[in-house]
């Protein structure tokens, strides 16, 4: 029995720590989807996607179940944004409309606040076009009033080749983000505060490799400030080890920037804790301080602590409400309790869901379900398999009693972890001349529990008695 025990309480242990049991890929992707980003698509629609973007982005190959359902969702908001129209016959399809959200939901994984609130148009163009604007050809613009225009022929050899340092999409999202962020006034945060002090440092870091003999990145960086912040998202994505080795505080500050680090393939381009205390170590370019306070990393080991805090909380409170519970009792209430944290939490507001806090509701969303599903199971487990006998005996006399005429009851209700109706000792038909007797007799008087319980204590089978030396007054109860 107690290695059945064991076995179930490191299971559940495991589900805490986990957020979600060990289930086959595919049910979990339709978990991430319909559960946790309320996509509004079907299974199969969602492998679909899936297989898509698995196939034109390696960015999104290298996600795990749950970061493919974050880009798939962030990038079907994308979608229901813009407005595509497709200009000189180029014909907008479903899938064009994916690509260039999938670019705006690689840009913007990280943030926060990651909507492009400014933009609502996207034109697509087969080739280069003339733009008046800039009085020449172009593959791409963006415009300072709402809208991107792309070559879709390049649009596609930038995602085709994606270690040449040169991508369309990302380069016109890029300025998109600018934009955004000089015309909004609810961007993301760590942008809205940081993004002039990064641009203007950067170019100067930029400078100084220039006149040291480098030239890592493209002509086209030396242009203006918002080309050069362009560029450097290009090769940000595209070439991360290269960005990194030749300009390295550039680098680690668009890693704080755009809140990912391209490098960190195994954890969904997280930014690993002690980031911004590692990049400046060794750099004369620091990080601020405060941009510390403003993101923190979201990963399973701070859900599962949290997942563990949470479980004796609620423990406790149960318990308290139910005063002093058997185990079935606590089991249901406790049931009911996670049952209703689900729903409320499984049908937040698209409102709650799409503004900056979105993290934090995911986060106490996943912490209960996974809380309450670790509940049950230790419980069933636990009183399945996990059972030990408890024998009391207390002694009965002035100091333990408030005695009448009629009868004595208990001083302290607290003593004993039974349910109320057993605290009174009027069934046991013992008044107050009765007990003076049995003392005068020099005969023991015990209130004896004989009971059967599980994990924490909680009641299984039981039995109460008013014990007259080695008898048991009539009245007794058991369950």
């Amino acid at each position: 029995m107690i290695i059945l025990s064991t076995i179930a309480l490191i299971l559940s242990l495991l589900f805490l720590i986990k957020g979600l049991p060990i289930l086959e890929l595919e049910w979990r992707n339709y978990y991430f989807n319909k559960i946790k980003w309320h996509n509004r698509i079907t299974r199969n629609q969602f492998q679909q996607i899936d297989s898509f973007f698995a196939s034109r982005f390696t960015y999104y190959k290298k996600l795990d179940a749950e970061g493919r359902a974050k880009f798939i969702y962030r990038s079907l908001e994308f979608m229901e944004d813009w407005e595509f129209e497709g200009r000189r016959g180029v014909v907008v399809d479903h899938a064009k409309k994916l690509l260039v959200c999938g670019a705006a939901a690689q840009l913007t994984y990280g943030l926060d606040n990651f909507r492009l609130d400014y933009f609502h148009s996207i034109f697509l163009y087969p080739d280069t076009f003339y733009s008046d604007l800039a009085e020449a050809e172009v593959k791409g613009l963006t415009y300072s009033t709402g809208q991107v225009a792309f070559s879709w022929k390049d649009f596609e050899e930038g995602f085709r080749i994606d270690t040449d340092g040169y991508n369309l999409g990302l380069h016109e999202m890029a300025h998109a983000l600018e934009v955004n962020h000089k015309k909004l006034s609810r961007s993301d945060k760590v942008v809205d505060l940081y993004f002039a002090d990064f641009i203007e440092n950067s170019v100067y870091q930029h400078k100084l490799f220039v006149k040291r003999g480098g030239g890592f990145l493209r002509e086209r960086a030396l242009a203006n400030r918002h080309e050069f912040f362009a560029v450097c998202v290009e090769n940000f994505f595209e070439v991360p080890q290269e960005f990194r080795k030749n300009l390295p505080d550039i680098y680690n500050h668009l890693c704080i920037l755009l809140n990912q680090n391209p490098l960190n393939t195994s954890e969904n381009y997280r930014l690993k804790p002690g980031f911004i205390d590692n990049a400046n170590e060794n750099s004369s370019w620091k990080i601020p301080g405060y941009l510390k306070t403003l993101r923190k990393a979201y990963t399973p080991r701070i859900l599962g602590l949290y997942s563990l805090l949470i479980f004796p909380a609620l423990y406790f409170l149960t318990k308290l409400i139910t005063k002093n519970p058997d185990h079935v009792q606590l089991i249901a209430s406790m049931a009911g309790v996670g049952a209703t944290l689900f729903l409320v939490f499984h049908f937040r507001s698209e409102f709650m869901r799409d503004n900056e806090n979105q993290n934090h509701f995911v986060l106490v969303f996943n912490l209960l379900r996974g809380a309450a599903l670790s509940i049950t199971l230790i419980f069933i487990f636990s009183h399945t398999f996990w059972k030990y006998p408890k024998n009391v005996r207390y002694r009965l006399n002035e100091t333990t009693l408030n005695c009448n005429n009629s009868y004595c009851r208990l001083k302290n209700l607290s003593i004993f972890d039974y349910p109320e109706k057993f605290k009174s000792l009027s069934t046991y038909h013992l008044d107050y001349s009765d007990l003076k007797r049995f003392e005068e007799m020099k005969v023991p008087v015990y209130f004896e529990e004989r009971s059967v319980r599980g994990m924490f204590g909680l009641l299984i089978d039981y039995h109460f008695a008013i014990v007259v030396g080695d008898q048991e007054l009539p009245g007794s109860m058991s369950n």
